[in-house]
């Protein structure tokens, strides 16, 4: 029964594990630590669609898209306007294949 405060809490890492939150290869949606100090990442497996929400600069780049690119092991389509994560993560998705970059406007993009 919920109190008339909520009854939301923080998982347990035996809670991360048993819905495969800690899995390479995903997509980073932050970091846990446990009992011992370890850091561990806070994953989400498979192909499922992610939203992220936060105000401009509070670190959605830096803190879960960046990370996201450079663990991904499969193909990858990052929407960048800005250009900043293609900047940071071109040069090692290029070491795993290919990487294009897809600027309608611009002249020497892929079409």
């Amino acid at each position: 029964m919920a109190s008339k405060h909520g009854s939301a809490r923080w998982a347990r890492a035996r809670e991360i594990r048993e819905h495969w939150l800690d899995q390479p290869g995903s997509i980073y949606l932050g970091a846990w630590t446990d009992w011992l100090g370890r850091p561990h990442a806070l994953t989400r497996p498979g192909g499922e669609h992610v939203l992220l929400l936060g105000p401009s600069r509070s670190g959605k780049g830096v803190g879960c898209v960046i990370p996201t690119c450079l663990e991904w092991p499969g193909a990858l389509l990052c929407h960048d306007e800005k250009t900043e994560i293609y900047e940071v993560t071109a040069p090692y998705r290029a070491s795993l294949g290919q990487v294009a970059r897809f600027a309608p406007a611009e002249e020497g993009t892929a079409a």
